[in-house]
């Protein structure tokens, strides 16, 4: 329970722990997605995309890290 009047950081506090506890929806295979729904995938995962050179390389980044 939280009251009403707490200040933000203890209802960020709580937000943050709700969506680690709340399962990723399942997505469709990688390989169908096109690059900037990986890139975003990714980016919902906090993965950078920094050197994905190409599609691949953001398959195996979001693979890895699904």
């Amino acid at each position: 329970i939280v009251n009403g009047s707490a200040n933000p950081d203890e209802f960020l506090a709580i937000f943050e722990k709700f969506r680690r506890r709340t399962p990723k929806p399942p997505f469709p295979d990688p390989a169908t997605l096109s690059i900037k729904a990986l890139k975003r995938e990714l980016k919902e995962r906090r993965v950078s995309t920094a050197g994905a050179a190409d599609k691949d390389d953001l398959i195996v980044l979001l693979r890895t890290h699904a």
